[in-house]
Parts: structure tokens; sequence; C-alpha cells
């Protein structure tokens, strides 16, 4: 896909807008959006990094929380539910 992208992208110079060939450019960078729209947008989410961190930070947590015995914790079930709930009403 992304491939694609760049194709579409860098394949031509960018023309003046004075020129006839604006029109045709114009057009490439609609079938760009359109790609993006269509091919990219519907898999991906876009997020930033300090986000994206945090996300790996709190996986690895978990991680190491269920490897040292959390989940034999007598709460832990009640925290699943809690979270399936709280998962549910988000839907």
């Amino acid at each position: 896909m992304l491939a694609k992208l760049r194709e579409l992208i860098w394949e031509k110079d960018i023309p003046s807008p004075t020129t006839p060939e604006y029109k045709e450019h114009h057009k490439d960078i609609q079938d760009i959006l359109k790609f993006i729209d269509e091919e990219i947008a519907p898999k991906y989410v876009l997020i930033c990094k300090k986000e994206y961190k945090e996300l790996q930070e709190t996986s690895s947590f978990m991680d190491a929380l269920e490897s040292a015995g959390v989940d034999n914790w007598e709460g832990y079930g009640h925290a699943r539910d809690i979270l399936k709930g709280k998962n549910q009403d988000e839907d």
C-alpha cells in the first residue's frame, strides 16, 4: 500500500497552477486522497507517538503483572468484569 502511495505522490513533478498540467496534477492528488480513504484509513488508526509509547508501556506492565501471578489474585475476575462493562458502554 505505501509503495502505491509513494508512486502516486512522487512519480510526477508538481506543475505550476498557471499551466494546463495543473488540472492533471489535481486529479493525481484526488487519486491519492481516494486511495488513502479507501485503502489506508479503514485499516489503520493514527495516534501520536506519546500515546503509542504509553500504550506499549501499559501493555508491557500488564504482561509483567500476569507473569507475576496477578491473574491468580482474588479480584482479577472482578477487574475483568468491570473492563467488559466499560467496553460494552463504549460500543
